[in-house]
């Protein structure tokens, strides 16, 4: 499933990287691969019926839901850094972040020194 707003990301990525190719298409396409993997996810575990269900069941269902919202947020963040051309720089130190870490998590905010930090 690919939403307008890809779809203007990734023409804004295709305009910039005639200019600057910083990053492959590749990473956009990690992001909407992931993206697409946690929506279907968020709508399967949110759609769960939790009537007559164990209070710890229900607990481990919220909890998953709240962690899979977060990532798509965090994707979704990830994505628009790509369009603004943001993306693989460190949001504390400015410096790039190494492609190996993106390659692991594409939606890296932070190089590996400031996370550990």
């Amino acid at each position: 499933m690919v939403t307008a707003g890809v779809v203007g990301v990734r023409q804004a990525a295709d305009a910039r990287r005639e200019d600057q190719p910083k990053f492959p298409v590749q990473f956009l396409r990690m992001l909407e691969e992931l993206r697409e993997t946690h929506t279907v996810h968020v709508a399967r575990i949110d759609g769960e019926n939790l009537q007559d269900s164990d209070p710890d069941d229900e607990l481990v269902v919220r909890t998953q839901s709240s962690s899979r919202h977060w990532l798509l947020a965090e994707i979704d963040d990830a994505i628009a850094r790509l369009a603004d051309g943001t993306y693989g720089e460190c949001e504390d130190c400015r410096a790039t972040i190494p492609r190996t870490r993106l390659e692991t998590i594409p939606y890296a905010r932070r190089c590996l020194a400031c996370q550990a930090r």
